[in-house]
């Protein structure tokens, strides 16, 4: 038992406390207590997976998806995301999970709007949170690019699960700390998905067409493949200019 005991922390100071990324002092999410592994994967955990950002809304029009590579793919563009573990389903290796996606404002304006209703940002310090617009803290503060969680959840097998999104951050035994939700903001998020999904039952299902609502989203997924792949080639044009100015 006491190996898979989690180890629990505090760093940091009073004369230097961490960043506060949203103006609600209510909200959870903090570097005073990062949560260690190793374990097993817990409710409230994020580790990466490679699972298509159209996975959770194709299910929620009810497409049937198979343990396939059409299924756990990230597009074949922006590599492994992270995913919320909310769920376990007893007796068997399977966990419900949210999945976290990076969209830069072009892209998040691409996305359909009855989607969008399922976005709920993650704040950093480097984009804070203003207002009373409503959010997810994650503990440690999301250092990462920001990133949107989708409040739909999908089955995921653990076979699937990669390893445990960690922090860049260390401590002085230069220790590395996994993310993850704290019970505050677990509540935060059990609130808002079903807000969610009742929106979606009363409303955005009706709409549109669930064969106008698959078209869409292949037409963004099309849109955003492009999109990344002339970023890419820019990018790569870019270094090559680079290099060759400094032979």
């Amino acid at each position: 038992m006491a190996s898979v005991l989690r180890k629990v922390i505090r760093i940091g100071s009073s004369s230097q406390p961490p960043v506060k990324s949203c103006d609600d002092v209510n909200c959870s999410g903090s570097w005073n207590t990062p949560r260690i592994g190793p374990s097993e994967p817990q409710i409230g955990d994020i580790f990466s997976i490679s699972m298509s950002i159209y996975t959770p809304f194709k299910t929620l029009l009810g497409v049937k998806l198979k343990d396939s590579e059409s299924y756990y793919t990230a597009g074949g563009t922006k590599g492994a995301r992270p995913c919320i573990i909310i769920d376990t389903r007893k007796m068997r290796a399977i966990y419900m999970v949210l999945l976290m996606a990076s969209f830069d404002k072009s892209e998040e304006a691409d996305v359909p709007q009855p989607f969008k209703q399922f976005l709920t940002p993650i704040p950093t310090s480097y984009r804070p949170i203003k207002g009373n617009m409503e959010h997810i803290h994650t503990t440690p503060e999301w250092e990462s690019a920001p990133q949107y969680l989708v409040l739909i959840p999908v089955p995921c097998p653990k076979s699937r699960l990669m390893e445990r999104w960690s922090s860049h951050k260390v401590d002085s035994s230069k220790g590395k700390f996994d993310f993850y939700l704290d019970d505050l903001a677990l509540a935060t998020l059990r609130r808002l998905a079903f807000q969610k999904r009742q929106y979606w039952e009363e409303k955005g299902k009706y709409e549109l067409t669930r064969e106008e609502y698959l078209k869409q989203l292949d037409k963004l997924k099309e849109e955003q493949t492009k999109s990344f792949w002339a970023k890419s080639q820019k990018t790569r044009s870019q270094f090559t200019g680079f290099k060759r100015s400094i032979r």
